[in-house]
């Protein structure tokens, strides 16, 4: 329980800090901390890094949270393979 409240303080700590960045770079492209994450993770899926380590890098305690950037990783594939076809 208590590594789950540093872990929470911990993002929420990177999440302000993320804000107070955005704020004095105003002419950066919108994105949320949650969509910087979100793309982090997407990359590194679709760069075949092991669904474990993903898992670990975004303190998920369940890997099916995790799961959800390997479907990300499939549609990418999937759409690839569709556009090689045409």
């Amino acid at each position: 329980m208590a590594s789950e409240y540093n872990e929470l303080s911990d993002e929420r700590i990177l999440s302000q800090k993320f804000l107070k960045y955005r704020r004095r770079h105003p002419n950066l492209p919108p994105i949320s901390f949650h969509g910087l994450r979100h793309s982090f993770a997407t990359n590194l899926a679709m760069q075949g890094v092991p669904i474990a380590v993903l898992q670990k890098l975004l303190g998920h305690q369940n890997i099916e949270t995790t799961m959800l950037y390997t479907h990300v990783q499939e549609d990418h594939v999937l759409d690839v393979a569709r556009r090689a076809s045409l």
